[in-house]
Order: C-alpha cells, then sequence, then structure tokens
C-alpha cells in the first residue's frame, strides 16, 4: 500500500513537474491509501491553480 497526500495528489490533475514521476509510481500500485482532508485540499489547491468563476441566478 502507498499513502498520497494531496501534493502527490495534485499533479495528476494538473500538469507540472511531477506529474509523470507520479504517475509512473502509482502504475505498480494495486492499494492506495489517502486522507479524509484530501479531497477539500485537492480542491483548494486546484482553484488556487485554476479559479473558477461560480455564476449565481439568484
Amino acid at each position: 500500500m502507498i499513502y498520497l497526500d494531496t501534493s502527490v495528489i495534485a499533479p495528476l490533475y494538473w500538469a507540472e513537474a511531477l506529474s509523470d514521476t507520479v504517475e509512473q509510481l502509482l502504475l505498480n500500485k494495486t492499494e492506495v491509501g489517502l486522507s479524509q482532508l484530501v479531497e477539500v485540499e485537492l480542491v483548494s489547491t486546484l482553484y488556487k491553480i485554476q479559479p473558477i468563476k461560480y455564476v449565481c441566478n439568484c
């Protein structure tokens, strides 16, 4: 099993220097462990990289 935190998962969603390395690392792993905070941290990280404009029809 390999444990991944947000800093390792983010390169899978946004191209950066570690993207290829992380992808190669995961090709041979069958079990992956994640923190419960990864979802929140990943959304926050990706938003900082590429802000999304939300539209409200209120």
